[in-house]
């Protein structure tokens, strides 16, 4: 119960931490029926919750849409779950500009770069962050435009 209050979590999470305690699996199965039934774990949302404070409305994002649904399947979430959080939260407006906002960030620490190795590493960090690669793109054409005009 201790770990419920930390944090939420997932009932996959919470499965990993009974079995490493050395409870069995019926009583584990047992335990995640109760604690889901009374209220305790709900992985819908978990994963809205996880997946909102890593995707802001304002569009400061720090993950893709594919970052949100990768990091939500390593904390236990359904792949199907994972992927409809995450489209449900962040749009492909939304990611364009969570992308372009990050390039601005990341890239005046590369603006001594020349521009091949520049958008080379760019579009690593976005794609690391999980940013699909016409997300990428996008955000990377504008930046060159902006380039061009300073």
């Amino acid at each position: 119960m201790r770990y419920l209050t930390g944090r939420a979590a997932s009932s996959r999470e919470i499965a990993r931490l009974l079995q490493r305690k050395g409870v069995d699996r019926s009583e584990t199965a047992e335990v995640l029926r109760r604690l889901e039934e009374i209220g305790y774990i709900d992985d819908r949302r978990f994963a809205t919750e996880w997946a909102s404070v890593r995707c802001d409305r304002r569009g400061s994002a720090t993950l893709g849409r594919e970052g949100l649904r990768s990091g939500l399947i390593r904390r236990g979430i359904e792949p199907d779950l994972a992927a409809e959080v995450a489209d449900n939260l962040m749009t492909e407006e939304q990611e364009i500009r969570a992308a372009i906002e990050l390039v601005a960030r990341r890239g005046a620490s590369y603006a001594h770069l020349d521009a091949e190795t520049r958008q080379r590493r760019l579009w690593s960090y976005l794609a690391r962050r999980g940013f699909r690669a016409s997300v990428i793109a996008k955000a990377l054409r504008l930046d060159d435009r902006d380039m061009v005009e300073t």
